[in-house]
């Protein structure tokens, strides 16, 4: 995390002295690390101060963290673990907000208390996997229903208001419906989304999405999930080259679509294969040293 913050500000500043603006990140970081490297860098260290971008990785510090001590016990009584879980969730805006922040709300930006019930059904689905399905399996079908309905509602909520006015009508019924959705401290239509799809790609989808698993885009995409922390990092820093070189674009242009689109793609294409070259890094060192042997 804290080399992450590095790079991130001293990226920030380097497109900024080459007269390049982006917005993906808060432009004082770039001053931070030039003006006072120590502080900026102690401040990212004791996590009171999360970079934008980058603010998720506390939220996996703390839950990698606690890991070793909750897991055991949530394998040992699930039921009464899950009962608890569930309680922190409903409780955790104001325990978040008892955390000191540099930013102006109290806490961290992502919420591990309540973040933390997401985490632990990942854990649960993995760990009680068979359980879950013999239980589940004679109402797959309306588990499954339930699940495009919750997938359907969320995309709607989604897609009424990226559109824009056309979809406002929609959008503003929908808020009637589902009311203020809080992402930072995992909203209840956030979780149940985030189930709805897992269900449909586990169960109903789970022939199409094993073919695209094994097409050679799947596997290359599936390289970027296995890279990482490196992984990670990486994407944050083209994200906010990316953003840079968005941001050249011309609005107006009548080849501001495609470039842009051509932007995306070769941002895409980099991160995977920066993952590609962390994951087959042994491979890589191995090659390199038996060229620097032949040339002896």
């Amino acid at each position: 995390m804290i080399l992450g913050a590095i790079a991130l500000a001293l990226l920030s500043k380097l497109l900024f002295m080459l007269d390049l603006n982006h917005t993906a990140v808060w432009f004082e970081y770039s001053n931070m690390i030039v003006d006072n490297p120590l502080g900026y860098i102690a401040t990212v260290a004791l996590m009171w101060m999360q970079p934008n971008l980058l603010d998720v990785l506390a939220l996996y510090v703390l839950l990698i963290a606690t890991a070793p001590l909750t897991v055991p016990v949530m394998l040992r009584w699930p039921v009464a673990f899950f009962i608890a879980s569930i309680g922190l969730w409903m409780v955790a805006e104001p325990l978040n907000a008892l955390i000191p922040n540099q930013r102006p709300g109290p806490g961290l930006l992502f919420n591990p208390f309540g973040w933390q019930l997401l985490f632990f059904c990942g854990v649960g689905m993995g760990a009680f996997r068979k359980e879950i399905m013999a239980r589940l399996k004679p109402w797959s079908f309306w588990v499954s229903a339930l699940a495009w309905g919750v997938t359907i509602f969320s995309m709607a909520i989604v897609l009424s208001w990226k559109v824009g006015a056309i979809g406002k009508p929609l959008h503003d019924l929908l808020y009637i419906l589902h009311g203020p959705i809080d992402k930072w401290s995992l909203d209840g239509m956030r979780l149940l989304g985030v189930l709805g799809a897992s269900w449909l790609v586990a169960v109903p989808l789970a022939r199409p999405f094993d073919w695209m698993a094994n097409t050679v885009l799947g596997r290359a995409l599936a390289e970027i999930g296995r890279g990482g922390l490196w992984a990670f990092i990486a994407c944050v820093l083209l994200s906010i080259f990316g953003d840079a070189l968005d941001m050249t674009v011309p609005k107006d242009a009548s080849y501001s679509m495609p470039l842009r689109l051509a932007i995306d793609i070769w941002v895409i294409a980099t991160l995977w294969a920066m993952s590609a070259s962390w994951l087959r890094r042994e491979e890589l060192k191995g090659w390199w040293e038996r060229v620097q042997a032949s040339q002896r």
